[in-house]
């Protein structure tokens, strides 16, 4: 077996599917499905078995899925720590950050960072925060950049505060929102919960919720055609200039806003490329705060 066999197990169990999988690797179904039985023909032993609900690892098949994240963990981190120097670096970055982040801030960031290090890859996966904290609890990921503040063991630095705002095609008095058309968009529970709280505390009535959709850049989408006024946070506002918008705050003036983390993992500390990255992040974002006086949203634009 060789590296590339340990990574497809690996994908396999994380994805629980061949479909999934077979996908990832860019492979077709037939393919993966050979693929998996000449290395049970080499073990030995089955590694799988399917079912209508999918498939399910056997005792061994779990035996190697443990090993190949071992290996390829270990493997991957020789490999940076040998092309890591102070003059040079390359390797492969496993990151993770949450989706309006990694739109509207990262872009920027890794462009300054591979102006600096034109020799390291990256391996970015994205999504909902819970999701990438996940990925970074199950060791998926070397760092991780995404919205609340977890319970971690390992580094992690705050980053910035971003604030939500009221975005609309023309100005409203906020006092007349509950009357008023809402694109709602679906939140975090954290998210959810503090929004809630911030109606609540300032309305009596639910708000009226006109369209439900899944993602910022369709919720501002259908802001701008007219059909009604959305919450958005200040980290993307600044993509669409032809919106209004005012930041939420509560009846005694504070800011309704969130707090945007980095996470390393812990098995990361002493890995020269991780760490590099990890601070090149804080002291861009230090930089900013004390060379810019645009709004902390806007740090990293």
């Amino acid at each position: 077996m060789d590296e590339k066999d340990w990574s497809l197990l690996k994908i396999l169990n994380e994805e629980q599917s061949i479909n999934k999988a077979a996908k990832r690797l860019f492979f077709s179904q037939p393919t993966l499905s050979a693929k998996i039985k000449q290395l049970e023909h080499e073990l030995a032993c089955k590694i799988i078995v399917r079912s209508v609900r999918g498939i399910r690892f056997t005792p061994q098949g779990e035996m190697l899925c443990q090993f190949a994240t071992r290996f390829l963990h270990d493997f991957q981190q020789i490999k940076d720590d040998l092309h890591s120097t102070n003059k040079s670096m390359s390797g492969t970055l496993c990151l993770g950050c949450s989706n309006t982040f990694a739109k509207y801030a990262l872009p920027d960031i890794l462009q300054d960072f591979f102006t600096l290090y034109p020799g390291v890859n990256l391996q970015l996966k994205t999504g909902a925060s819970q999701k990438i904290f996940d990925l970074l609890h199950g060791g998926y990921i070397q760092l991780a950049i995404m919205r609340g503040d977890y319970p971690w063991s390992g580094q992690k630095k705050l980053l910035r505060q971003t604030t939500y705002y009221i975005v609309n095609t023309a100005p409203l008095n906020l006092t007349d929102l509950p009357k008023l058309p809402m694109i709602h968009r679906q939140l975090d529970r954290p998210l959810q919960d503090a929004i809630r709280d911030w109606w609540t505390t300032t309305f009596k009535e639910p708000p009226l919720i006109h369209i439900e959709v899944d993602n910022y850049d369709l919720c501002a989408q259908m802001v701008k055609k007219g059909l009604g006024y959305a919450i958005l946070p200040g980290l993307s506002i600044h993509a669409f200039p032809s919106l209004w918008s005012q930041p939420l705050t509560y009846p005694d003036g504070s800011l309704l806003t969130r707090s945007i983390w980095a996470y390393l993992n812990e098995n990361y500390t002493d890995n020269h490329l991780v760490k590099t990255f990890y601070n090149f992040l804080i002291q861009k974002d230090q930089t900013n705060l004390q060379t810019n006086n645009q709004p902390a949203d806007l740090l990293f634009n």
